[in-house]
């Protein structure tokens, strides 16, 4: 019986607490809007258990303040980016520059992306037209040729 009431008092306890959402946002805003860390850190606080599934079931009820954290923390890593640029190893600098620039630069032509142009003869490009309509079987296949 004791053991009993032990169990329930301790399960109460933890029903009974509630964190707001000025706690949880403040957690999730410090945790870079990472659902897993969040819980974590909920769970290491507040001594209650969070779990991940918890956390961004909760979030995605306020699409509002979650895109606002997301924005932050991409705010943060591209400050972090441009710091790098400014790095003096060289190495560490070129990379992010080029990094940056594979992703921000497109509009300007900064891109790693092969195009292949199919051309004639004569050096003009012409659109090969495939015929993703035609469906044969091996046997079909093996005796055309």
């Amino acid at each position: 019986m004791f053991i009993t009431l032990q169990i329930t008092c301790q399960y109460l306890s933890m029903a009974e607490f509630h964190l707001t959402d000025d706690q949880f946002f403040a957690v999730l805003r410090e945790n870079g809007g990472l659902y897993a860390v969040t819980a974590k850190a909920i769970s290491e606080t507040y001594d209650i258990n969070f779990s991940r599934q918890a956390v961004r079931e909760r979030a995605l009820k306020r699409p509002d303040i979650l895109t606002d954290i997301e924005d932050e923390t991409l705010d943060t890593a591209e400050e972090g980016l441009l710091s790098l640029m400014s790095d003096l190893d060289k190495k560490i600098k070129i990379d992010a520059i080029k990094y940056y620039l594979s992703r921000r630069g497109k509009k300007r032509g900064y891109t790693e992306r092969v195009e292949n142009a199919v051309t004639d003869n004569d050096g003009n490009n012409i659109q090969p037209i495939i015929n993703i309509n035609v469906i044969r079987t091996k046997k079909e296949i093996d005796d055309s040729l």
